[in-house]
Parts: structure tokens; sequence; C-alpha cells
């Protein structure tokens, strides 16, 4: 099964136009950071339509030490 990382662009955006189901069909698992489910909620507060991402199960919330290393090497 192949995995993912996002960052809050793409999940805002295809919640926006209905097809936020699409990541899990083309990946089994979608990792986001914390931060990013904290700039949903931001937009939440603010009264914008975003995606809830406690109701997304198929969301993998916790990057450990090794994924972030390896993404900021990749930067």
């Amino acid at each position: 099964m192949r995995e993912a990382i996002s960052n809050t662009s793409p999940l805002l955006y295809l919640h926006r136009i209905g097809a936020l189901r699409l990541l899990v069909g083309l990946f089994g698992k979608v990792w986001v950071p914390g931060a990013a489910l904290a700039e949903l909620e931001e937009g939440r507060l603010r009264g914008c339509d975003v995606p809830d991402g406690a109701s997304l199960n198929w969301l993998a919330l916790d990057l450990g030490a090794g994924e972030l290393a390896a993404m900021a090497l990749a930067l």
C-alpha cells in the first residue's frame, strides 16, 4: 500500500471540490503534520469550509523524528 505526506493545501482544496476521498483511493495512508491540522482548525474557527481531520480515519497524524528528518533532507 502506498503512502503520502500532505500539507494543508491538498486537504483543503480537495475537500472544497468534494474530492478528498481521492487521496485515500490513491494512497492507503496519508501522513499529515500536526501543524497542518492546526491550520485547518484555525480556518474552521474563522468560519471557513475545511475538512475535519478528526473524522478522516485514514489520516496518520503523527510524523516521527525519522519522517521529519527525511523531509528536511529532501528539502
